[in-house]
């Protein structure tokens, strides 16, 4: 059995407790879907929409992985399937309870996300798709250079063909 799965199995209340700490439920339910590159600016743009929002709350599996004792950014291969776990299970606890939410993926399994687009057609009144990509390569140097800066400050590991050549 995978030790991180196990982990992340065992302390799954918790992690979503500290996931929803600072939200309610919302009676106006709300699902923003972000997809893009690593090192996109999915993040960026997450926080910000948060910070004006107030409401939504982020389901990030770069975050669900920050909470295992032994990550270190350069092991994030690791730790993918506990985190792709938690990413679900966070999910369906934020759609049965009634948050509103942003959905930091990806998108690299298209039919993960679809299962999670269909989940909230009936709970969710509104649903927003963000994609974000550099479309000329002066936006992909900008990109690169941000994901590298990143990568270095928050030790997350990000595939080198996203970063500066």
């Amino acid at each position: 059995m995978d030790p991180y799965l196990e982990y992340a199995k065992e302390n799954k209340k918790i992690i979503i407790a500290n996931l929803t700490k600072d939200s309610q439920p919302d009676d106006e339910k709300d699902a923003i879907f972000m997809a893009g590159s690593p090192g996109a600016g999915k993040s960026e743009v997450a926080l910000g929409l948060v910070n004006s929002y107030h409401k939504h709350l982020i389901i990030d599996a770069d975050e669900f992985r920050s909470q295992f004792p032994e990550y270190n950014g350069s092991n994030s291969s690791l730790f993918q399937k506990a985190s792709s776990w938690l990413v679900d299970q966070a999910f369906k606890y934020v759609i049965n309870h009634g948050y509103s939410f942003i959905l930091d993926a990806t998108f690299a399994i298209l039919s993960a996300e679809k299962k999670h687009y269909a989940c909230t057609e009936k709970w969710i009144q509104y649903h927003n798709f963000l994609y974000l990509s550099g479309p000329c390569h002066r936006m992909a140097i900008h990109q690169s250079t941000r994901a590298e800066r990143r990568t270095k400050s928050s030790q997350r590991n990000i595939h080198p063909r996203f970063l500066p050549i």
